[in-house]
Order: C-alpha cells, then sequence, then structure tokens
C-alpha cells in the first residue's frame, strides 16, 4: 500500500501553503486535494481583509492525520486565538467541512467513497478499494 502514501514532492507542495510550513502528513494520497483546497481557502480567509502585501498572520496546522476513517485537523497551540473571532470562526468552519466532506472521499484514489469498517478498522473506500472480506460494514449498518 506504500504506492497510496503522499510522496515527498507531494508534501514539499502542501508544505509551500503557509498554514502546512511545518505541518505532519499522515493520510493517503485521496485526500491531497482535499488538503490542498483547505490550505488554499484558510489562506484566502487571511488575506481577504488584509490584502496580500497586509498579511500578517497565517495559523500553522501542526497534524493533518486519517482517524477513525475521517480527516482530522490540528492547528499548534495558541493558533487560533491569534486570529479575529469572524475569521476564527470562517476557518474552523472550512476544517470541520473538509473532515466531513472527507468521509464521502476514498483515502487512496480521490474518488466517491463511503466511511466503513473493517473488523473495527474505519475506512473511506470506493468500490474499488472495499474489501470484500466478510468483516466490512458501512456507517448506515451500525445505525
Amino acid at each position: 500500500m506504500l504506492k497510496y502514501n503522499l510522496t515527498h514532492i507531494e508534501k514539499q507542495k502542501l508544505s509551500l501553503i503557509p498554514c502546512f510550513n511545518r505541518t505532519i502528513f499522515s493520510f493517503k494520497r485521496g485526500w491531497y486535494d482535499l488538503v490542498k483546497n483547505l490550505g488554499i481557502d484558510i489562506l484566502d480567509e487571511c488575506m481577504s481583509d488584509t490584502g496580500l502585501s497586509k498579511l500578517k498572520f497565517v495559523p500553522e496546522i501542526r497534524e493533518v492525520k486519517e482517524k477513525f476513517g475521517i480527516m482530522s485537523i490540528h492547528f499548534k497551540d495558541g493558533e487560533l486565538q491569534k486570529l479575529h473571532s469572524t475569521s476564527k470562526d470562517k476557518i474552523l468552519d472550512l476544517c470541520r467541512k473538509t473532515e466531513k466532506e472527507s468521509q464521502y472521499i476514498c483515502e487512496y484514489c480521490g474518488e466517491f467513497g463511503e466511511l466503513i469498517s473493517d473488523n473495527g478498522l474505519w475506512k473511506t473506500l470506493c468500490k474499488n478499494h472495499t474489501d470484500t472480506g466478510q468483516g466490512i460494514k458501512s456507517i448506515d449498518e451500525y445505525e
């Protein structure tokens, strides 16, 4: 499954976005575009009131990872408190929206997927990457 891990070049490209300067990335390639778009949206939000020439602060994201089959985003301690409350709320909304979207995007290829459990191990997978083993259940089967 190594072919599905982010490449060094993909990690470098993400690190060019200011909020991902020193971020630890622990997710598969299928979520690359989701994370890249989140970084661009956060940068846009930080520039919206000040303009690029006056950009003084972009909150630093410490880690983006997969947790229980869904993306989990963690900011560096204290980063969000440095923002105006309106910007803080908008950035948190962008993060929650991205985390929610990740449960519908295959973490391996980026195609439409479904959050499933494979004997207790949660993943978001498309039809092509879903193992047809006996232990697989969709989230709907647990409700």
